[in-house]
């Protein structure tokens, strides 16, 4: 699955590159290159405004930053111009800042929709519906960068809109399922027997291993057994070679096709007739919720929805992970063992989770 926070910035980047888009943007940073030297600084502080800010190339956000903060202090610079040649040469004329408050407008949503997928208790669907509001919001605005950055978005979630895990997720979901197309809703319909099916031999083989295992535990005279047979028989091996092959085409047999085609037929029909039945709910409504209420009425469907909704839509965890490594794997720690890093890195992950469960707690015992 593709990161869908990423995928949205590609999407603004690609806007972003139109020639008389990134002239712009040259003659900005020129500017704010110019204000950030020593003497406009403590004029700007003496103003008591905020700073200028300058873009990182790899992060779109920042760049809206940048002109938000320019827009900002335009008075600033306009007064400060009529007075000083050598800043009146870096100064925009009213074009270009009228171009620079469209853009930010235009761009704001996405800001908006970025803050969202940094969430993390986020769903496929919940991206979807963030993505969705995007483009909405984005098509109200009466500018062509407008409609070049809403033609990126549509070019971008082609590639996303392929995934089988999202489209099943959509799905499964009242809320965007008849968003759908009819060839989109079949394509969910095999993933998610596919997917059944895959459960089942799991579940299949999680009981065979278990079996096993209780199994050796009980034969305390086999282990005593084998542990008598010399390990340099060679009939011996040949056995062991044959009995590892015969488990093999067994695991491989878990299911039978007739099994699998009943297993096939029946989730179909629970499928087909929530598809059906199934009506559109509000678009606020917690997914996850939704669920968990139709855990007695569905089971298998919300076993299913469990699974296909524990997918992360974005990488934004990860990230966090990478964040947090630096104050853990410090250049003086770096002889820690592999095995505490990682305990060390769960613990701090999951702090502020507990802190979660213990104001519920203390909020539970105040009521």
């Amino acid at each position: 699955m593709r990161c869908v926070a990423h995928t949205l910035q590609l999407a603004v980047i690609d806007s972003l590159k139109d020639p008389s888009i990134t002239k712009l943007l040259d003659r900005v940073r020129c500017l704010v290159r110019k204000l950030r030297n020593q003497t406009y600084l403590y004029l700007i502080k003496k103003e008591n405004l905020n700073m200028p800010i300058l873009d990182c190339l790899t992060r779109w956000h920042s760049t809206l930053d940048m002109l938000e903060r320019i827009n900002y202090l335009k008075s600033f610079v306009q007064n400060m111009s009529a007075n000083d040649s050598k800043l009146r040469k870096f100064c925009l004329n009213n074009f270009e800042w009228n171009q620079i408050e469209i853009i930010s407008n235009v761009l704001l949503p996405a800001k908006i929709c970025t803050k969202k997928l940094q969430s993390e208790q986020l769903t496929l669907t919940d991206f979807y519906g963030a993505w969705i509001g995007c483009k909405i919001q984005t098509k109200k605005i009466t500018a062509s960068f407008a409609q070049k950055l809403l033609q990126c978005m549509k070019n971008r979630e082609l590639h996303i809109m392929n995934n089988k895990a999202l489209i099943s997720a959509v799905f499964l979901d009242p809320r965007y399922k008849i968003i759908l197309t009819e060839e989109q809703s079949i394509t969910a319909i095999n993933h998610l027997i596919n997917l059944w099916i895959h459960i089942k031999i799991l579940e299949k083989e999680n009981e065979s291993t278990i079996f096993t295992d209780d199994n050796f535990e009980n034969s305390d005279n086999l282990s005593e057994i084998s542990s008598n047979l010399n390990s340099n028989d060679d009939i011996e091996e040949f056995l062991k070679s044959q009995d590892l092959t015969e488990l093999g085409d067994q695991s491989s047999l878990i299911l039978s096709s007739s099994q699998k085609s009943t297993i096939s037929t029946r989730i179909e029909s629970l499928i087909k007739s929530y598809h059906i039945e199934q009506k559109r709910i509000g678009y606020k409504t917690n997914i996850l919720k939704f669920w968990k209420s139709m855990e007695h009425v569905h089971p298998e469907l919300y076993e299913l929805a469990t699974v296909v909704f524990s997918v992360p839509g974005t990488q934004v965890s990860v990230e966090r992970l990478f964040s947090g490594l630096k104050f853990i794997l410090s250049p003086y720690r770096t002889n820690i063992t592999a095995h505490n890093l990682e305990d060390q890195l769960i613990v701090r992950t999951n702090r502020k989770f507990e802190n979660k469960e213990k104001k519920k707690y203390v909020l539970l015992i105040m009521n």
